[in-house]
C-alpha cells in the first residue's frame, strides 16, 4: 500500500477521533492541546505502518488503542470513561474496515485494478465509512454539545456521497461513474449551503455578544442612576446637616467660622456629588460621569450646559440610550489619546433638545483594529434608531482628527 496513503488514512482516523471526543467528552483547555494532537497522529502513524510491515495485526489494534487512550487524556474524565470511549471508537473503526470489504466484494468493485490501487481505495472507503457511523452516533446522542440535529444529518451526506465517488471513480464506468458525477455536484450544493449556515449563526453569534455587552453598557447606566438617587439621598440629610452647624455659628456671631465652614463644604459637595446638575437625574448621572471618566485618564472636559429639565420629553430609558452610548464612546477614545480635550454642549429651547459633543480620536493603526468594532458600530445606530423614534436627526463624523455627534430632537409630546 501508498505509504502516503496510509499516512494520511491516519491522520484522517486520529481527526474524525477528535472530533468524537470534542462532542462527547470536556476538553482540557491548554496551550499545549494544538502540539499534542498533531504528535500522537503522526507518532500513531508510524507505530501502525511498522507494525503493519511485519504483519502483527494484533499489535496494531493495541497500538491504537494506546494512541488514542493518550489522546483521551486532553480531555476531563474518569479512566473508566476514557476507556469506554476509546474502546468504542476502535470498534467502529474495525466494523467501518468490515463494511468496506464488504461493500468492494458485493459490488464486485476493483476487478480491473491492481492490488496496492484496490486496497487504497478501500482504506479510503473504510475511512469515510469510520467517519460517517462516528456522525450517526453524534447524530442520535441525547446530550450534544453544540450542533443542532438538522445540521448533524445535513452534514452527514457529505461522507455518504464521498462513498459514491471514490467508488465511481474507482470503477471508472456504467452506472456508478455517473452516480459519481452526480454526487460530485451535489457535494458542491451540501458543501455552500454548510458555509451560508456557518455564515449566519457566526454573524447572529456575534450580534448577540454584541447585544450582551449592550445589556451589560446599559446595566451600568442604570447603576449611574442609582447611585444618583443614594447620592440625593444623601445631599439631602448632609445639607441638613450642615445648615444648622452653620446656623449655630450665625447665632454665635462667628462669621469668621461660618464662612470658613461654607468654604469647606462647597468643596467637599464638588467631590462628593454630581458636578452636573440641571434637574434631569439621567443627564446629571451621565454627563457627570462623562466628565469624572475623561479627567480621569488626563483629559479635560469643556461642558456648556443650558437645560430646562422640563422640555425634555424623552423617557429616561432612550435618554440612557441615547447618552449612554454616545458618552461610552467618547470614554473609550480618550482613553487612547493624550491630554484630551473633550467639548460638550447640551441645550434646550423653545421647540428642540439639542446635543453636540466633540472628542478626539485615537490615530494608533492598532486601535482602529480593535475587536469590538461591530459593538461601537451597533451602539451608535441604537442612538440612531432612539432618536428618530421621537422624530428627531443624528449624525456622526469625523473632522480633523475629531469625532462629532450631533442630535436634534424635537420638544413634542408623545
Amino acid at each position: 500500500m501508498n505509504e502516503f496513503m496510509f499516512a494520511l488514512a491516519g491522520i484522517f482516523d486520529m481527526l474524525v477521533v477528535v472530533i468524537y471526543f470534542n462532542a462527547v467528552l470536556e476538553r482540557r483547555h491548554t496551550k499545549w492541546i494544538y502540539l499534542a494532537i498533531p504528535f500522537l497522529s503522526v507518532f500513531s502513524c508510524l507505530g501502525s505502518y511498522y507494525l503493519t510491515i511485519y504483519s502483527y495485526q494484533s499489535w496494531v489494534v493495541i497500538w491504537s488503542i494506546v494512541m488514542l487512550l493518550l489522546l483521551s487524556f486532553i480531555y476531563k474524565g474518569g479512566l473508566l470513561s476514557r476507556l469506554f470511549h476509546v474502546i468504542f471508537t476502535q470498534v467502529l473503526a474495525m466494523v467501518s474496515e468490515l463494511v468496506s470489504i464488504l461493500f468492494t466484494r458485493i459490488s464486485l468493485f476493483g476487478e480491473d485494478m491492481g492490488d496496492v490501487e484496490k486496497e487504497s481505495v478501500e482504506l479510503v472507503i473504510s475511512k469515510l465509512f469510520f467517519f460517517l457511523l462516528i456522525l450517526a452516533v453524534l447524530l442520535f446522542r441525547k446530550k450534544r454539545k453544540s450542533i443542532p440535529r438538522k445540521y448533524l444529518c445535513l452534514f452527514s451526506l457529505v461522507p455518504l456521497l464521498s462513498i459514491l465517488v471514490v467508488y465511481g471513480l474507482a470503477d471508472g464506468h456504467g452506472v456508478a461513474w455517473g452516480f459519481s458525477l452526480l454526487a460530485i455536484l451535489a457535494l458542491n450544493l451540501i458543501v455552500y449551503y454548510l458555509m451560508y449556515l456557518l455564515a449566519d449563526f457566526s454573524t447572529r453569534q456575534a450580534r448577540e455578544e454584541m447585544l450582551q455587552k449592550q445589556i451589560e453598557m446599559q446595566r451600568e447606566n442604570y447603576e449611574q442612576l442609582s447611585q444618583s438617587f443614594k447620592q440625593s439621598n444623601r445631599l439631602f440629610h448632609d445639607v441638613n446637616k450642615h445648615l444648622r452647624q452653620i446656623g449655630e455659628y450665625l447665632n454665635e456671631k462667628n462669621w469668621e467660622e461660618a464662612s470658613r465652614y461654607l468654604t469647606h463644604m462647597e468643596g467637599t459637595m464638588k467631590k462628593s456629588y454630581n458636578v452636573v446638575n440641571c434637574g434631569n437625574l439621567v443627564m446629571d448621572s451621565i454627563i457627570s460621569n462623562l466628565k469624572y471618566q475623561v479627567e480621569s485618564v488626563g483629559g479635560t472636559f469643556y461642558l456648556e450646559l443650558h437645560i430646562d429639565a422640563s422640555q425634555i420629553k424623552i423617557a429616561d430609558y432612550d435618554l440612557v440610550t441615547i447618552l449612554g452610548n454616545v458618552a461610552d464612546n467618547v470614554v473609550e477614545e480618550v482613553r487612547f489619546v493624550e491630554a484630551s480635550e473633550v467639548y460638550a454642549s447640551l441645550e434646550t429651547t423653545e421647540n428642540e433638545f439639542l446635543i453636540h459633543i466633540k472628542n478626539p480620536i485615537a490615530r494608533d493603526k492598532k486601535r482602529k483594529k480593535r475587536k469590538d468594532h461591530w459593538f461601537h458600530g451597533l451602539g451608535l445606530q441604537n442612538v440612531k434608531e432612539a432618536v428618530e423614534m421621537y422624530g428627531g436627526i443624528s449624525s456622526f463624523e469625523v473632522k480633523q482628527g475629531y469625532f462629532e455627534t450631533m442630535i436634534k430632537i424635537p420638544n413634542n409630546e408623545e
